[in-house]
C-alpha cells in the first residue's frame, strides 16, 4: 500500500484485525474446533461448552465470532464446522495448522512490550516490571488516551451521522454517556439552536473540555460528571443520544442506562440509540461479533447485542415507536430511534 493510498479507515482495520487473529488462536487454544469435530451433528453451543469445560455465555460469543469470521455454520443454536476448519484447525485432521497458532498466542504479550523493548534495546522477559508509580502513571494514560481514542472515532464518521439525523428545532440535547462530547459538539455546530449537556463519569471531563474547546462549542455545550448508573441525570431534554454505551454494561445494566435516558426526555422526546449492532440469527455481522469479544475481555459483563435485544431494552423503558435510521455507516453500526409518550 503506497501512501497515497492509505486512508484512516485502513489505519484503523489493520488494528482490528488483530481481533481476528487472537479470536482464532484462542479457539484453537480452547480445542472448540476439535471438539465440534468430535461432536459431529450433535453440537449446540450448550454441548460446546460442556466439551471445553467453559462458561456458556463466553462460549456464545466466541461462537459468533468464529460463524461471523466463517469458520463455522450455525442454524440457531446448532453449530459445525465448515469444511476449511474440519481440514486445517481440528486436531483430528493431518492437515492441522493449530501449533503455529498456539505458538503464535504464546508470543502475542511479548508484542505489547514492543515499544519499552525499542526503547531498553533489550528482549520483553528482560524488562522489569513497572514500578507501582509507572502503574499509576500508566492507568492515567490508559483512561486519557481511551477518551481521546473515542474521538478519534467518532469525528470520522460524526459529520455522517449528524446529516442522517434530523434535530432541527429541538432545543437540548443529552450525550449520555458521551465521553469527549464529539457528537453533541457536531450536533450544535450543526443546528444554531441547540445546546447540549455531556453526561459521563468525572475523569472524563478535562478531556472532554479540550475537545469542546477544540471544536469551538464550549460556549453551547456543558460537561456534568457522574455515575449514569446511580446518580441523579438532568432532565427535560428534547433529545437524548447514546452512542456506543450500553455495550459496556450486562444486560440488566444496559436495560437500566436505556430506562434512565427515557426518563430523561420531556414528553414527546426522542431517543436515539447508536451501537455495534448483531443480527438476531448472530451469525454476525464481523464487527459487532469481534466487538462482543473485546467486551469479553474489557468489562466485567459488557457485550455487543442483538437489534431485538436493543428494540426490547426500549420497550422496557416505555417507548412503543421503535425505528432505524438509515445512514453510511460503518459496518454493524445502527441508529435505532423511539420517542417518548
Amino acid at each position: 500500500m503506497s501512501d497515497a493510498t492509505w486512508t484512516p479507515a485502513d489505519l484503523l482495520k489493520m488494528n482490528y484485525d488483530a481481533w481476528k487473529a487472537w479470536t482464532v488462536q484462542s479457539a484453537v487454544v480452547l480445542g472448540i474446533f476439535t471438539a465440534l469435530d468430535k461432536l459431529k451433528d450433535e453440537a449446540t453451543v450448550d454441548s460446546l461448552a460442556k466439551a471445553i469445560q467453559s462458561d456458556r455465555r463466553a462460549t456464545e460469543k466466541m461462537v459468533t465470532a468464529l460463524t461471523a469470521l466463517e469458520l463455522l455454520k450455525r442454524d440457531g443454536d446448532e453449530i459445525s464446522l465448515t469444511d476449511f476448519s474440519r481440514r486445517h484447525l481440528s486436531e483430528e485432521s493431518r492437515d492441522y495448522l493449530g501449533y503455529i497458532l498456539v505458538h503464535m498466542h504464546q508470543i502475542n504479550p511479548n508484542w505489547t512490550r514492543l515499544a519499552r523493548c525499542v526503547k531498553s534495546g533489550g528482549n520483553a522477559r528482560s524488562l522489569p516490571e513497572p514500578s507501582p508509580e509507572e502503574i499509576k502513571d500508566l492507568e492515567a494514560s490508559r483512561h486519557r488516551h481511551f477518551i481521546l481514542g473515542m474521538y478519534s472515532v467518532a469525528v470520522l464518521q460524526a459529520r455522517t451521522v449528524t446529516a442522517a439525523l434530523d434535530l432541527k428545532g429541538h432545543k437540548r440535547l443529552l450525550d449520555l454517556g458521551g465521553g469527549p462530547g464529539t457528537y453533541a459538539a457536531y450536533f450544535c455546530a450543526a443546528n444554531p439552536g441547540l445546546k447540549a449537556v455531556v453526561f459521563d463519569r468525572p475523569p472524563s471531563e478535562a478531556v472532554a473540555l479540550e475537545i469542546l474547546d477544540r471544536l469551538g462549542v464550549r460556549d453551547r455545550v456543558s460537561f456534568q460528571g457522574g455515575d449514569f448508573l446511580s446518580d441523579p441525570i438532568p432532565g427535560d431534554f428534547d433529545v437524548v443520544w447514546m452512542s456506543q454505551v450500553i455495550h459496556g454494561e450486562n444486560p440488566e445494566n444496559a436495560a437500566l442506562l436505556v430506562k434512565r435516558g427515557v426518563e430523561a426526555l420531556r414528553p414527546g422526546g426522542e431517543i436515539l440509540i447508536q451501537e455495534f449492532v448483531l443480527d438476531d440469527d448472530r451469525r454476525g455481522p464481523l464487527g459487532p461479533a469481534l466487538f462482543t469479544l473485546n467486551m469479553l475481555v474489557q468489562t466485567p459483563g459488557g457485550a455487543a447485542y442483538a437489534y431485538s435485544e436493543i428494540v426490547d431494552m426500549l420497550k422496557g423503558a416505555g417507548i412503543n415507536k421503535i425505528s432505524e435510521i438509515k445512514g453510511a455507516l460503518p459496518p454493524g453500526n445502527r441508529i435505532l430511534t423511539g420517542f417518548k409518550d
